[in-house]
């Protein structure tokens, strides 16, 4: 799940309008043909860019309402 989730973020250096919340990340991966094992997917995409996070390949540029921003982390 965590590379599929790291395909799909925006690259470290993309704007603000191309940066992706939790819930966009889902659609775009849904509409991909990945399918989630996960009865909420959110919850799991979630935890897939907190671990993508803790290793140093995403973080989070912003918030649109309540939502994070994703993105890539720059290498």
């Amino acid at each position: 799940m965590k590379n599929s989730v790291y395909a799909v973020l925006p690259e470290a250096d993309a704007g603000i309008a191309e940066r992706m919340t939790t819930l966009e990340i889902v659609a775009k991966l849904q509409a991909k043909g990945y399918v989630f094992k996960a009865q909420a997917p959110s919850i799991a995409v979630n935890g897939a860019l907190t671990a993508l996070e803790e290793k140093g390949f995403a973080e989070w540029s912003g918030r649109r309402g309540n939502a994070k921003l994703w993105r890539k982390k720059k290498q």
